[in-house]
């Protein structure tokens, strides 16, 4: 990675620190901090997205679609290494599907989120009506391995139920109304459809 490639990262990674202070910063208003809480990151997601596009396919970590990507996880990290700020608006029915799709995600209704499902890159995420994910579920839509970023929505047909503790890597799919096994590792491009999990062929050497 070149040296200012590298500089430029470090600086998106200071994002969940800098947004973390400045909600502490608001303590005395906490109507306004829960908004820059919840509404900031993304909204900004968003903003992103449209000046930059959304990167989709394999790339190199010193590329621009890298950087866009790295600017879409940070902000969204704030919620993975507090997990239970999610899990507090999962309490409350439909909010945390609508709050997917103010990053960009595609989440039809009725969705049903178990304890511990973990989103990541949440504007790379398209779910049909009433799926149900049991306990937790991991959706994964990226992959870096060997210098490459490698990030393709997660896709999830309707009425389909996801196994607990099951992993949902870049690319992969279950159809509409399969019911997948707990534990389920999907790997990048996999498909589970007709109660089979089929993966992408190694291309040849």
């Amino acid at each position: 990675m070149k040296s200012h490639t590298r500089a430029l990262v470090v600086l998106i990674h200071l994002w969940p620190t800098v947004h973390f202070l400045l909600v502490l910063s608001l303590w005395r208003r906490p109507l306004v901090a829960l908004c820059l809480l919840y509404l900031l990151p993304p909204l900004l997601a968003r903003l992103i997205l449209r000046l930059f596009g959304r990167p989709l396919g394999t790339y190199p970590v010193n590329s621009r679609e890298f950087l866009v990507w790295w600017m879409l996880a940070c902000l969204q990290s704030i919620f993975l290494r507090f997990p239970w700020l999610e899990e507090a608006i999962r309490m409350v029915p439909l909010v945390y599907s609508a709050w997917l799709r103010l990053w960009g995600g595609k989440v039809g209704r009725l969705v049903y989120w178990a304890p511990g499902t973990t989103v990541l890159d949440r504007s790379y995420v398209d779910i049909g009506d009433e799926v149900v994910f049991g306990m937790g579920v991991r959706i994964n839509p990226h992959v870096v391995n060997r210098q490459q970023l490698t990030i393709a929505p997660v896709r999830v047909g309707t009425g389909a139920q996801v196994g607990g503790y099951s992993l949902l890597m870049a690319g992969s799919e279950i159809g509409p109304g399969e019911d997948s096994l707990a534990t389920l590792e999907m790997r990048p491009f996999s498909r589970f459809v007709g109660g089979k999990l089929w993966r992408r062929p190694k291309p040849e050497k």
